[in-house]
């Protein structure tokens, strides 16, 4: 069972091993965490009986998640019945014809154990003998228990080697986009600073700074952006490791916070619509960096996903105690099985593979949210453009 990283091949080759010396019939079923209970081996010494409970399985589907074998999903308890008597045969069946195939697999006893590593049940070893005489006994137990114990261990192995290696895999692609992200503003910099320096060189004796001042501003927002990409980082390894982020509360108005956000980007993406709309004041304790980051997130995630000249809308308003800014874009949209994901860590959404992003603006912009004591959601149709909702406690509350 060690052999292979792949359980499938490990479980498969089980099953050959233990027929037909411990059993006729051997089955394995995996508890698979997206798809539920799947069936991923089945042993007889006749292929032909092989391919007559794949007959049934498939005219006559069952779920092994009820009833009998789902005690045992569910307890972890082995379940061994000696004897299957006729009553049985003809309960379990469907129909007339049903019975007829059943009949001819041959069940004479049957026991049933749990595939079990790290205190989870991970599936389910179902053995089978035809020859009533040769029932399986309680004092075999024992041995069919280690069978299943070690099958278990060799399902989570394989298991938690594929999320190492999906882990590394996620970190790798992380480095090689932070390591682009963070090279583009970094040259904007060294270039506008190389040109300011220029300028001021030319301008030391004739006078007139106007070119100087605009470069050096936009020296200063490619730092900021870097910056930005920094502390995201940062508050990310702070919340992976489980110690909350240290934020610094003041009272704020919604409104300015979002008009400064905004101008920031009108004049970084200037083909984009950026519409602001507020009635009223709308005040909340919040940390204005981090609240700033999180606005500058969502606005940078609009512009990136939304087709030139379209409209990015914030709508600020407030539902009881809490407020709600809403930030509207008419963009690519996300597909609507990426949602649960979106914010997980590294995880983007996959119709964006062309577009760069390190996958954790989304994931950090949440944790500082709920540790505001609101909450990020996101409503989005493919094609049809996405509207994120972020909700903060008005600091009336």
């Amino acid at each position: 069972l060690g052999k292979s990283v792949d359980y499938q091949e490990s479980l498969n080759e089980l099953a050959r091993m233990v027929v037909p010396d411990l059993a006729d019939w051997c089955v394995v079923d995996v508890v698979e965490q997206e798809s539920g209970v799947r069936r991923v081996a089945v042993a007889h010494e006749d292929p032909s009986l092989v391919a007559l409970a794949e007959e049934v399985q498939r005219r006559w589907p069952s779920n092994i998640e009820e009833g009998a074998t789902g005690e045992v999903l569910r307890t972890g308890e082995p379940l061994l019945v000696p004897i299957i008597t006729e009553e049985q045969l003809a309960a379990a069946a469907s129909d007339a014809e049903h019975e007829k195939h059943l009949r001819a697999l041959g069940l004479g006893s049957v026991v049933v154990l749990p595939l079990v590593a790290r205190e989870r049940v991970l599936g389910l070893l179902t053995l089978v003998r035809s020859d009533q005489s040769r029932a399986f006994r309680e004092d075999e137990l024992p041995l069919f228990g280690e069978l299943a114990a070690r099958a278990g261990t060799a399902v989570d192995n394989s298991r938690l080697l594929h999320e190492a290696t999906e882990a590394v895999r996620l970190r790798d692609d992380f480095l090689a986009i932070a390591s682009h992200d963070m090279r583009t503003p970094l040259a904007a910099i060294l270039g506008y600073v190389q040109l300011a320096l220029r300028r001021a060189r030319k301008t030391e004796k004739s006078g007139g700074g106007e070119k100087l001042v605009e470069y050096l501003s936009a020296a200063e927002n490619m730092a900021g952006r870097l910056t930005d990409l920094v502390a995201d980082l940062m508050d990310v390894s702070l919340l992976r490791s489980g110690r909350p982020i240290a934020l610094e509360p003041v009272e704020l108005e919604i409104g300015q916070v979002a008009e400064r956000v905004i101008e920031g980007h009108r004049k970084l993406a200037g083909t984009h619509h950026f519409v602001l709309d507020r009635v009223e004041s709308v005040v909340v304790q919040a940390d204005l960096r981090r609240l700033e980051r999180v606005l500058d997130n969502l606005l940078s995630n609009a512009v990136k996903f939304s087709p030139d000249r379209g409209e990015i809308r914030v709508t600020i308003d407030r539902e009881g105690a809490m407020a709600r800014i809403r930030i509207s874009d008419q963009g690519l949209g996300i597909p609507k099985a990426d949602l649960p994901e979106l914010f997980t860590r590294f995880r983007r959404a996959s119709n964006v593979a062309g577009v760069r992003g390190t996958g954790l603006g989304l994931a950090g912009s949440r944790e500082i949210v709920r540790q505001m004591g609101g909450e990020i959601e996101v409503s989005s149709r493919e094609g049809k453009g996405s509207t994120f909702t972020v909700t903060l406690p008005t600091s009336a509350q």
